[in-house]
């Protein structure tokens, strides 16, 4: 079933969400229009559950290890939902290490993806395709997998701590690190030092686009990196370019 809205422009715009479903998901997002310039895409720790209105297509976009440049393109139009790092893993029924840097689709995990498919290409506006969306997860949500407490702790700890080491972080949840890497892997996508690496490089973005910054030496103490060159490069291999530049582009 076509949208009914999908000729009509609708800038980017992030939706709040359910307070049940606050510990999986950061946010929903629906966008409309066309692309005029080249457009980056970073990685964030997340995997996205994306329906493209425009094309009738819906995938889990799973989690990313590299930056990707999207080329400029016609009007496209999405209803999106942003899981937070191992938020998807218990909507997905696969390990979230098999999306990475790929997608896969709706189909492919969910039996009953043509109907929520549906329902959500066919709504009115982006408001009613997001609470649509809404009503298909919470639907889920109580049969859905729960993962171990001690892993989505260790999972906000790998993400939010620059100060955080994977060895320690495993002693002090009980468990050895080969098992909190395997873990972590399945539920987020990639190991503990990759999201811990990703969490540290969003926090610098988050700091460059606030205004002026190039102490590069004190921010790399500030976020856990080893000196200024660990912190340049990290940033050239997850955001494609330097802090410098990407201030500029910003």
């Amino acid at each position: 079933m076509g949208a009914r809205y999908t000729g009509r422009v609708h800038p980017y715009r992030e939706h709040p969400v359910h307070p049940a479903l606050r510990h999986v998901l950061s946010c929903y997002w629906t966008r409309s229009g066309a692309a005029s310039a080249p457009r980056r895409i970073l990685p964030d720790g997340a995997i996205d559950l994306l329906f493209e209105v425009s094309a009738s297509r819906a995938v889990f976009v799973g989690a990313m290890t590299r930056p990707r440049l999207l080329a400029p393109g016609p009007v496209r139009t999405f209803v999106a939902a942003r899981f937070r790092p191992g938020g998807a893993w218990p909507f997905l029924g696969v390990p979230a290490s098999e999306l990475t840097d790929t997608a896969a689709t709706l189909a492919h995990l969910w039996t009953d993806s043509d109907r929520v498919a549906d329902a959500v290409w066919g709504a009115s506006d982006p408001e009613e395709g997001v609470a649509r969306l809404e009503s298909a997860l919470l639907a889920r949500l109580s049969g859905a997998p729960v993962p171990e407490r001690w892993l989505m702790r260790g999972v906000d700890r790998l993400w939010k701590d620059p100060a955080v080491r994977v060895g320690g972080l495993a002693a002090e949840l009980g468990c050895s690190r080969q098992h909190l890497s395997r873990r972590v892997k399945a539920v987020v996508g990639y190991g503990p030092k990759q999201l811990a690496r990703i969490g540290r490089i969003q926090r610098v973005i988050g700091r460059v686009r606030e205004g002026p910054a190039d102490d590069w030496a004190r921010l790399a103490n500030e976020y856990g990196f080893a000196d200024q060159s660990h912190l340049i490069g990290d940033f050239r291999d997850l955001v494609g370019t330097t802090p410098g530049l990407f201030r500029q582009q910003a």
